[in-house]
């Protein structure tokens, strides 16, 4: 990633897309269904800053040129690197919860970040758009309906474990 460019240019927001996808195990164009791709990288930026995002986004894409359990490995080293791991971990439940959860304080003395980092709901939208809800087979409660008398219908059995679908 090429860290001259403006947080809001498309060849970002594809490399953070193609990031996002490998970390959620959703595909680029079910994240950008949810809407709120912009945003979150938006989100992203102005919590933890420039610096650890652009960091973040480039490891993260290093680590889907690998494979297998090399590729695992990898991943793990960036969940555990003191810098980029927070980020990572936050950006994860972000898609997942539509929730954004403030970083460490001992990051921050740290890796610096911004003045936008704090614990808060996204949007209306973004808990609509959570990714649990597909991964748990259920809807948003008070949100979205999934239609009259469904009650009255079995539960549906769980999703099937998601293929390698990171592309796009």
């Amino acid at each position: 990633m090429n860290a001259s460019r403006t947080h809001d240019s498309r060849d970002n927001l594809n490399d953070f897309l193609a990031a996002s996808a490998l970390l959620t195990g959703f595909s680029r164009v079910e994240l950008q269904g949810t809407g709120l791709a912009q945003t979150y990288y938006g989100v992203l930026w102005g919590a933890a800053g420039s610096t650890a995002t652009a960091a973040l986004i480039e490891q993260v894409l290093r680590v889907e040129a690998c494979s297998g359990s090399e590729r695992d490995g990898e991943l793990r080293q960036v969940f555990e690197d003191p810098q980029l791991g927070p980020p990572c971990q936050r950006l994860i439940a972000l898609w997942y919860t539509g929730v954004w959860k403030a970083l460490p304080s001992a990051w921050h003395a740290q890796y610096a970040g911004d003045f936008q980092d704090f614990d808060h709901v996204i949007s209306p939208d973004s808990y609509r758009q959570g990714l649990q809800w597909p991964t748990i087979g259920s809807h948003p409660q008070g949100a979205k309906q999934p239609g009259f008398a469904t009650w009255s219908f079995p539960p549906a059995p769980p999703p099937l474990e998601r293929s390698d679908n990171h592309g796009s």
